[in-house]
């Protein structure tokens, strides 16, 4: 005998099952389905900054504009000085993904660059007295055109002409006509001492000094900076299972996320620890066929 329960019998399904249809349990049910007004998804915050200008990139990259290839690390230094301004202007998150998105490059391109530790000479041309930087490059024979060709001026005095107080009315006259711009200069004159690059460098105020970087050494503050902002999240956030999981993913400098680490463990070999004295010893004492 089969036994066929009524369906719309509440009481039969509540008897035989113990549970009322009429209760709805979270998640069986219709209700917060797209059509439910009253238990939909929070709206998206419309503080947040979602206007990036993504239609613009697409068409850049279309045509090639600014797209580049860095030639070496001192040109993705001078590009990426004002990541940090450029995150706090827009309220964008630092991540990998805007850093490259910052350089209008591949996330994939990005990457590689943080793992290329092909070493690139630097040539800095410095203040010995102040320690000022005043002109960095990658290219010794740019380097040497700029000593070359700039010179460079110190202690300017304004020196003023005697008939300064009968000129101030004169000043005015200046806007209004352009015929009487080379006349007015003449009274304010500029006197300072002027001395080539290579001078400088001769008597020893200015020094060119040599160093070695390179790409993956340009993007470890990034990479400091990203993985300080994870922590501080990770200590204040009740559940940091988001920031552990980017640490895992080395803050996100990867195309492709796991939630796995891969262990390669090489075989030790006692040989490669053993003088020649304790091998021959060895071969000797091994029984025979072996």
């Amino acid at each position: 005998m089969i036994y066929s329960m009524d369906t719309k019998d509440r009481k039969a399904i509540k008897d035989a099952f113990g549970e009322d249809i009429n209760i709805v349990r979270k998640g069986t049910s219709n209700k917060g389905s797209q059509f439910d007004k009253s238990h939909c998804l929070s709206p998206i915050d419309k503080s947040l900054p979602f206007k990036a200008d993504t239609g613009e990139r697409i068409m850049q990259v279309a045509i090639g504009k600014y797209q580049k290839i860095y030639e070496n690390p001192l040109q993705m230094a001078i590009s990426l000085s004002h990541f940090e301004e450029w995150c706090e202007k827009t309220g964008w998150t630092p991540t990998y993904a805007s850093i490259a998105y910052f350089l209008n490059i591949s996330k994939s391109s990005l990457v590689k660059y943080t793992n290329d530790k092909t070493e690139y000479m630097c040539y800095s041309l410095i203040d010995t007295i102040t320690g000022e930087y005043i002109y960095s490059t990658n290219d010794y024979n740019k380097l040497q055109l700029y000593i070359d060709r700039y010179n460079i001026v110190d202690d300017i005095k304004n020196i003023h002409s005697n008939n300064s107080k009968d000129n101030i009315g004169s000043s005015i006259n200046i806007k209004e006509s352009n015929n009487n711009i080379s006349k007015n200069k003449k009274d304010n004159i500029s006197k300072g001492k002027c001395q080539s690059i290579q001078q400088k460098i001769d008597s020893g105020e200015f020094r060119v000094i040599m160093t070695t970087t390179t790409f993956a050494d340009i993007l470890e503050p990034l990479n400091n900076w990203l993985e300080m902002i994870n922590e501080e999240q990770a200590i204040h956030s009740r559940n940091p299972a988001w920031n552990i999981f980017k640490a895992i993913n080395r803050m996100g400098r990867t195309t492709q996320y796991s939630n796995k680490q891969d262990i390669s463990i090489a075989p030790a070999n006692p040989i490669d620890d053993m003088s020649d004295e304790e091998i021959i010893r060895a071969a000797q004492e091994r029984p025979d066929g072996e």
